[in-house]
């Protein structure tokens, strides 16, 4: 690999991950959104590392439909790991993902995040047959928590529905909760269809 490609191991018919952008956050920012996801691909996959500038944050993700943020209707399941052992968030109806599990993470330590966008709004054209389905976000991270003190690892799901079966999921935002970023990068990739 080049760094820009990975090729597909998949039969024939498999497509290939592409990088799409590289994404740099500016210390001092508020969010970061990465909207308007180029088309023609069935996944997206965002790798990167982010922190906050103050103790004790939780990063919550809203995605973008249609440039459009969807601040309704998340559904997600997390297990998370910490000293102390592992247990689960369950949430439902919720205006926002909190894709930290739930910790408040430590200054200025990393988070280390990885998002993949999946779903029917996403894949190509006729993939689902008009079924009504969500849309669906994996996401996993590990970085150094505040409470509890110590090093932390989550896995997620959750699934959203778009607005509208003609808007798709197409990006995503970060924030955390009343504070800033202090840093961090995202590489973005799309799976290409064919």
């Amino acid at each position: 690999s080049d760094g820009t490609t990975w090729a597909s191991t998949a039969p024939a018919a498999g497509g290939a991950w592409e990088l799409l952008s590289t994404v740099t956050i500016s210390s001092g920012a508020s969010s970061v959104d990465i909207p308007n996801l180029a088309t023609g691909y069935s996944a997206y996959k965002f790798v990167g590392a982010v922190g906050p500038n103050v103790q004790n944050s939780i990063l919550f993700m809203q995605v973008y439909s249609n440039a459009t943020l969807v601040s309704s209707g998340y559904n997600y399941n997390i297990i998370r790991s910490d000293t102390s052992g592992v247990s689960r968030v369950q949430t439902s109806s919720s205006s926002t993902i909190a894709c930290s599990g739930s910790y408040t993470m430590s200054w200025p330590y990393p988070y280390a995040l990885e998002i993949d966008l999946i779903g029917p709004t996403i894949a190509p054209n006729g993939a689902f047959n008009g079924l009504n389905v969500q849309s669906t976000i994996l996401f996993r991270g590990y970085g150094q928590s505040a409470a509890p003190a110590g090093p932390v690892s989550i896995s997620g799901f959750a699934a959203v529905t778009p607005p509208t079966s003609s808007s798709p999921i197409n990006g995503i935002q970060l924030y955390w909760n009343g504070v800033n970023f202090y840093g961090g990068y995202f590489y973005v990739y799309g799976l290409k269809e064919s």
